[in-house]
């Protein structure tokens, strides 16, 4: 079972409950319940087939300034609090969501108005711990969508090279706001979409870094993993999501990840902009 929350106002949260509970974040730990540990090893299943797909490569060339209707940074949290087949089941669930869209609903892909969406995922921990995992790719087409959850799948298994810290969410939403400058692409709709376990405890305030956020017209969601903090939702809503229509995805067991991924990418790619046509020649 999942949760969707959607934001309708704000109120400063309760911080002392966060920081009461912060010696517990220092083990690592599974990122979910024991269900996880199998699923991870039915997306393995999913990484031996999305690899027999051909030529994926890591990016694409970096256009010039391109329109789309979307610019969405997928920002997984690779901290301490999660290891690491934790963190490639994160991966590799983002895998299997892609290869869903582009199997059951590839007609979202390109759009309103053809104009398709830019993606990159980033795995963040710490401050100064962000890493552009997978580089800013097109996707307007089933086949697009193939493409990316391949290169995904491949470097999943890599994950465990990232560096594990703290969790500082606010780092991570500045350095998200810098990878959505100067990438090739213009959008008309930016988002960054959190994936977490845990609450920020490391660098500044994520209240402070989503100001920053809505001043350049930037939305933030977020999918919540409460393993361990039952509040965790509700503390995403008070301090780190911003923008308009921006939502908070709250996942109740390790069999609702992929799922609750592609539920929350459906409704952001609904929610892209159409890109404008050109204009006339003068």
């Amino acid at each position: 079972m999942t949760r969707d929350s959607q934001q309708t106002g704000r109120r400063r949260p309760d911080r002392g409950q966060a920081s009461g509970q912060a010696a517990r974040r220092e083990p690592p730990r599974a990122l979910l319940p024991a269900p996880a540990s199998l699923l991870l090893l039915g997306l393995l299943g999913l990484l031996g087939l999305l690899l027999g797909w051909p030529g994926s490569g890591y990016g694409q060339e970096q256009p010039d300034d391109q329109p789309v209707g979307l610019e969405l940074l997928l920002a997984v949290d690779g901290s301490a609090s999660i290891d690491s087949p934790g963190l490639a089941f994160q991966i590799l669930g983002h895998a299997a969501a892609f290869q869903a869209l582009a199997d059951t609903r590839p007609e979202l892909l390109a759009g309103p108005g053809g104009g398709g969406m830019a993606v990159a995922l980033a795995v963040w921990s710490g401050p100064g711990n962000f890493v552009l995992w997978q580089p800013w790719r097109m996707i307007r087409s089933g086949a697009d969508a193939s493409a990316f959850a391949v290169a995904l799948a491949e470097r999943a298994t890599a994950a465990e090279t990232l560096p594990a810290d703290s969790t500082a969410i606010g780092a991570a939403l500045d350095q998200g706001m810098l990878a959505l400058q100067d990438n090739g692409y213009i959008g008309e709709r930016q988002v960054i979409d959190l994936v977490s376990n845990g609450f920020s405890n490391a660098g500044i305030a994520p209240e402070e870094a989503r100001l920053r956020a809505e001043l350049l017209g930037i939305t933030i969601n977020a999918l919540v993993i409460p393993d361990e903090f039952p509040w965790l939702e509700r503390y995403f809503m008070d301090s780190v999501i911003a923008g308009p229509d921006a939502f908070v995805v709250s996942v109740e067991s390790g069999a609702d990840f992929v799922g609750s991924l592609l539920r929350k990418l459906v409704r952001e790619m609904a929610q892209a902009i159409p890109v404008p046509p050109p204009s006339p020649a003068t």
